[in-house]
Order: structure tokens, then sequence, then C-alpha cells
């Protein structure tokens, strides 16, 4: 009697167990951590690995530093990120169902935080909602620059696919139309009529005024208020380019406090590089630094070419005109 009785208490102790440990994996907030002094985090694996839906995504925007934070975060142990270097589930992707996108994600165990970089979603309503709804409770990092480089930037990316010698003619052919664009809230698009300015921001890389995409790009509005208006409270995060470039450590430490991480990731693995302006990430204990390409550098060139003054004085003329009026408008 007395040996039935130890059987049947431990095998109660066993299931008690095995139900903690599932929470666990079920739960990453109940993982167990090292202490905050430990510089090595030490993974629990318990389970088996399975593809998990992303616990945060990097929403954009475009040619503003997202690639160099994705870098950044791959190097903390509890972040894996998709398996293609970007999903557009939420934009070009959406009919496709949700065990499709499931299956991009890489194969982790419960405690690893899994995400996926796309910079077109910032520019996105659709995006945002489908976000929301398919991934409830999920974080968004969201980068922003300063609008003049990053047209710049993009433009360069762009230009294979564009019809102008240099930049300095894509500007005296399309700026005073985009201005146009803006101002009459979308009516007047190189021929093509928005119902308004929410609705080009939503349509315009698919119509046929898609070469203003290299300076609306830089109108981080109403994407940004989309996705505020879309997350639960507290999920959005906005960074800027230039912290990370020059504040690197304490920028990844926001995001590591933002995401419940332990951070892991801190000063001591940041060493600037000179020529890019980027900060290389060193690995604990290791003098082997891993850099981010030349072709991210801060000067925004690409062959040695650089923006002309002429250039820059046009976009700051255009940008200081038409944000507000971007901004202010595109609610009504």
């Amino acid at each position: 009697m007395g040996s039935n009785f130890q059987i049947v208490s431990v095998l109660v102790l066993l299931v008690i167990i095995l139900q903690f440990f599932s929470k666990c994996d079920k739960h990453p907030e109940l993982t167990l951590k090292t202490s905050e002094s430990s510089e090595k985090w030490i993974p629990r694996n318990i389970g088996i690995k399975q593809k998990h839906l992303p616990s945060f995504l990097i929403i954009g925007a475009a040619k503003c530093g997202t690639g160099a934070l994705q870098k950044y975060l791959e190097y903390h142990p509890q972040i894996q990120r998709s398996i293609p270097w970007e999903v557009h589930y939420f934009e070009h992707n959406a009919d496709k169902p949700l065990d499709w996108y499931r299956e991009q994600m890489p194969l982790t165990h419960a405690e690893v935080l899994t995400f996926e970089k796309s910079a077109g979603y910032l520019y996105s309503k659709n995006a945002a909602i489908k976000a929301a709804n398919d991934l409830p409770g999920v974080k968004v990092l969201a980068l922003i620059c300063d609008p003049v480089d990053r047209a710049f930037s993009a433009y360069l990316e762009y230009e294979k696919d564009l019809e102008y010698s240099n930049f300095d003619e894509y500007l005296s052919e399309n700026i005073d139309d985009a201005k146009k664009c803006i101002l009459e809230e979308g009516r007047n698009c190189h021929d093509v009529e928005f119902k308004n300015l929410a609705d080009m921001h939503e349509n315009l890389l698919h119509s046929k005024a898609k070469d203003f995409r290299v300076l609306f790009q830089s109108l981080y509005e109403p994407g940004l208020t989309y996705w505020k208006e879309s997350l639960e409270p507290g999920k959005l995060l906005i960074l800027n380019q230039t912290d990370l470039m020059y504040k690197t450590a304490e920028t990844i430490l926001k995001v590591q406090d933002f995401l419940n991480l332990e951070p892991l990731i801190s000063k001591q693995n940041f060493q600037v590089n000179e020529e890019t302006g980027f900060a290389c990430f060193v690995e604990n204990g290791q003098e082997k630094m891993s850099c981010i390409g030349k072709n991210k550098s801060r000067s925004r060139s690409k062959n040695g070419v650089k923006m002309s003054q002429n250039a820059r004085s046009k976009l700051e003329k255009f940008y200081s005109e038409i944000i507000d009026f971007n901004k202010n408008h595109v609610f009504e």
C-alpha cells in the first residue's frame, strides 16, 4: 500500500513539473533568467524547436538604417530573424494563409523571439491593420531619419529603374509635380487622380506616379499614425537613425528593454568604423569586428557621387513646405 502511494506521489510531482515547464515554453516571460551580472545567457532549450510567428516587426522607414538595426539585433542570443531577408507578408503576400507566413520563420525554442523586417510596412494602412489582427500583442520598431538624406539614398537604390541621368535631373522633373500632388491632396499626381491624400499614400507605388516614391517615402505620416492606432498601447517604438549611428549602444539597450530582453548587448560590444561612420559589433572576449558594409555609410554616396548643394537646398525647401501640410490634411 505504502509503495503504491509513493509511486502515485512521484507521478503527481512529475506532472506538476512538466506542467510548469510547458507554461514556460508557451510564455517566454516565465523563462529562468541569468543574474544581471552574468555576461552569458544560457538558454533552457526546453521542448522541441518550432516555427513561431513573429514577436516583433521592423517596419521601416526604407533607407533609414533598418538593415543595420536588424544585423545588430541578430547578435542577441534570444533573437532570430525570418529566413528570407524581407518577407513582405502584410504587403505583397497578404492573400496567403498565416501558416505560409509561419513557414518563413526559423525553428526556435519558445524563449527565443522571432522577428521580420519589411521596410515597406510603414507606409501601408492595410499592413498595419492586418499585422495587428494576425499577431495580437505584436511589438513594432520604426526607424525614421532625415528626409533629405533618405530621399537621395532612395534615388541611388532606384536609379537603375528610373530614366534620369542624375539626381538633379530627377528633382527638376519631379519635385514641382510632387509638391502639387500633395497640395492638391492627391488629385493631381502625374495625371493620376486619387480620392484623397490617404488614398494616394496607400496606392502610390502601384500607380503611374510611382517615381514620386523617392520623395514621398520620406513622409512618415500617415504611416506612423496608422500603426499607432492599430497596435495595442505601448507596442510601437520609434527610433531615429542618428541615434542608431552615434548612440548605437544606448539605442540597442532601449530596444532590448522594449522587447523585455536581458541587456546582453551593451556599449562594450561596439566600436566605430571611421571609414563608414557605423558602429561595428565586437563579440565579448573576441577581437574580430563585424561591420556594416561601405554602401551603408553616412556619406549617402555611391561610387563617390554625392548630393549636390543645389539638390539639398531644393529638398530642404520641399520638405519644409510639405511635411506639416501632408500630416495636417491626410487625416481630414
